[in-house]
């Protein structure tokens, strides 16, 4: 449920305001430091032309498959239930990775609490903690994907590590025919759910919603901040219900509205929106739009019944095995 913004106000009465803030185990100056930073969100950013080119493509191709449907009498369907297959990468400190089950089952909890009003379901279908502190450290992407990852297109494969890693990134649906051994998603496991603060350092920014916003690009969504107030036609993010958005909301702005009297997208920003950028106490989920246009690129890019990419590294390992096995990899 989207929040509105009295209600949001209220609730943000009781969020202490810090001098600073922690977000992913570093500390900085503001929410506008984080964003300047360039490490709220790792995920590939496309110019306004690469998406129109992309989104062209994707409404050909979605065309495509409604009219063959249509062609030959047959009910499209999409299945919306994902399974899901963690990685948990560790390194050589006692708390580096701080792989812990209660963790991973906290933070599919709040992935489904978001996804789940718009017809998403996550299912964890594997959890394994894998011990390599380059991969920990944020090096060799390709070789822990070539050794992990598993599933088709339609499995989201996390991984969770630290670093000098980002709050998070992923990939885009229809990156995945270019190169399907890349795909899924990467967090800074400092920002599930509680854990900063089981460390003794609170966070506006370990309530979840980071996976949450990087699986939205998993499945197609673009930040609600996206060409700015440029957008004219789909909107910026390709989302008729979310105002155009100058750039990326920091903290929670209440009222802010950065395209002032734009013609046709006007409003106020959607700080409450996950895809923005806002602290995590300002978010509130998904729009019912998103979700439709989640399910319209999982049917193009996510709905296939190839093969599954086999796992040629620690796939059909105990966890108990990867956790001592530690000179396989």
């Amino acid at each position: 449920m989207i929040w509105t913004l009295p209600a949001l106000a209220l609730l943000l009465q009781g969020v202490p305001s810090l001098a600073t803030i922690w977000a992913g185990g570093r500390e900085y100056e503001s929410h506008d430091a984080l964003i300047a930073s360039g490490r709220r969100c790792a995920t590939k950013t496309y110019t306004t032309q690469e998406i129109e080119k992309i989104e062209a493509k994707f409404e050909a191709e979605h065309a495509e498959i409604t009219s063959n449907a249509e062609g030959r009498n047959l009910r499209l369907t999409i299945d919306n239930s994902i399974n899901v297959y963690w990685w948990a990468i560790t390194g050589d400190g006692p708390t580096d990775g701080n792989y812990d089950p209660m963790y991973v089952g906290t933070a599919i909890g709040v992935l489904n609490s978001v996804y789940n009003p718009i017809g998403f379901f996550f299912n964890l279908a594997e959890s394994q903690q894998v011990y390599n502190p380059t991969w920990f450290n944020g090096y060799d992407e390709l070789g822990m994907k070539e050794s992990l990852r598993y599933g088709t297109a339609h499995d989201l494969n996390i991984y969770t590590l630290l670093g000098d890693y980002p709050l998070g990134s992923a990939t885009y649906p229809f990156e995945y025919k270019f190169d399907p051994v890349w795909d899924g998603v990467m967090i800074n496991y400092l920002t599930l759910p509680n854990i900063m603060t089981d460390q003794g350092t609170p966070s506006e920014y370990e309530r979840g919603f980071q996976l949450a916003h990087q699986v939205g690009h998993w499945l197609g969504l673009y930040h609600t901040f996206q060409d700015g107030c440029r957008a004219v036609t789909r909107g910026g993010d390709w989302i008729h219900s979310t105002p155009a958005e100058f750039s990326a909301a920091s903290g929670c702005p209440i009222g802010r509205d950065s395209c002032t009297g734009h013609v046709k997208f006007a409003g106020y920003d959607p700080i409450d929106n996950i895809m923005d950028f806002t602290a995590e106490p300002c978010q509130a989920g998904l729009l019912p739009e998103q979700g439709a246009r989640m399910a319209r690129q999982m049917l193009v890019y996510r709905n296939n019944e190839e093969a599954p990419i086999p796992c040629v590294g620690l796939c059909g390992r105990t966890s108990e095995q990867v956790w001592r096995v530690k000179e396989v990899l």
